[in-house]
Order: C-alpha cells, then structure tokens, then sequence
C-alpha cells in the first residue's frame, strides 16, 4: 500500500493529483430564447432573432420579445396564402360510387345554401 501512496495512487486506485475544474459557460440570450419562450430553436427563428435590432444581447432580446409580444405588427401574409391554397379532398359512397372531391378549406365554413349551390352530382 505504501508503494501506491508514494505513486500517487490512493488506496482505491483513484489518483491524487487534483482533477482540472470544468468552466460553465452560460448560454447566450437567444439560446434560452429559443429553448424556452419558443417550440425549440430552428435556422428560421435563429435568423429571425439575429435580424432583430439592438447594439447588446440584451437590447436585441428584449427587442425580439416585444415584436413576439405584438402579434399584430408581425406579416401573416404567408399563413394566409399557405391557408387560402389548402385544398380538402373529400372521399364519400353515392349510389354505389365512390366520389372524390377536392374542395378548398373554406368551402368548411360555407352555408348550407352555398353547399347546395356548389354541390356535385356524380354521373
């Protein structure tokens, strides 16, 4: 045992010589940003958040929050065209016929005598 102790082994075979301190480096500010306030960081919302101005991390992160906080002021000119080009396929039996139709997503919203008005009548 003496001869462990004196190369620097203890008695559990471990070594003596201190190990090393591991450094943290906190996250920056758009990392938290996006794991936490968001659905998890994608290449769109990281450039989305380093497009926001400000001269500091901080600025531009409470910047980044405000514009997230004011829905009203962000473009939802691609939802809308991504949603005005959905179309809804429509599967259903008449007669012994199977009916496929393709109708756009707000035909879901439509009167009944707009239905009656749109309708198709298989051949």
């Amino acid at each position: 045992m003496a001869g462990l102790a004196a190369a620097g082994f203890a008695a559990i075979g471990s070594p003596t010589a201190p190990v090393a301190a591991c450094q943290y480096i906190p996250p920056s500010l758009r990392t938290i940003a996006m794991r936490r306030l968001v659905f998890g960081p994608s290449p769109e919302l990281m450039a989305m958040y380093d497009a926001t101005p400000g001269a500091s991390d901080e600025e531009r992160f409470d910047n980044w929050v405000r514009q997230q906080l004011n829905p009203a002021a962000i473009d939802d000119t691609p939802c809308t065209n991504r949603i005005a080009a959905t179309q809804l396929k429509i599967r259903y039996t008449r007669n012994n016929q199977t009916v496929n139709e393709v109708r756009p997503l707000r035909w879901l919203n439509a009167s009944r005598e707009e239905l009656w008005q749109q309708r198709v009548v298989p051949i």
